[in-house]
């Protein structure tokens, strides 16, 4: 426990189950929205 007082009196601490949770939600939005575009992607060549 001695290391995690040392980080954070440096100003490093844990993030919180609020940020956990929308940085793993924000991940599956991405994911999924690469994918979809991925997808329905249509190569158009100019002519």
């Amino acid at each position: 426990m001695d290391e995690l007082k040392n980080l954070e009196a440096l100003g490093l601490v844990l993030p919180g189950p609020a940020y956990i949770a929308g940085a793993i939600l924000f991940g599956i939005v991405g994911y999924v929205s690469f994918r979809r575009v991925e997808k329905h992607h249509v190569l158009r060549l100019p002519v």
